[in-house]
């Protein structure tokens, strides 16, 4: 794995956007159907907290995307 520098910020972006295939969301950062169409290889989200409004489940399951969230040290599943 290639070390990043923090002033290649464009580059990060584009390879986050290409090879992320999950992401781990707090209360404030919100996933819309235009986002999640950004992402090419993403398959899971994980909201850590409470329910998971904060994501658009049906873009997500359109998209072959599996949604969690993480309470109690419990992983649910959530069914768009």
């Amino acid at each position: 794995m290639e070390v990043l520098k923090a002033t290649d910020y464009l580059f990060v972006c584009e390879k986050v956007l290409n090879e992320a295939i999950g992401a781990l969301l707090y209360h404030h950062i919100s996933l819309s159907r235009e986002d999640l169409k950004k992402f090419k290889a993403l398959r899971v989200i994980v909201r850590l907290g409470t329910g998971i409004d904060n994501v658009d489940i049906k873009a997500a399951g359109e998209n072959g995307t599996h949604c969690y969230y993480y309470r109690f040290n419990k992983l649910y599943l959530v069914h768009s």
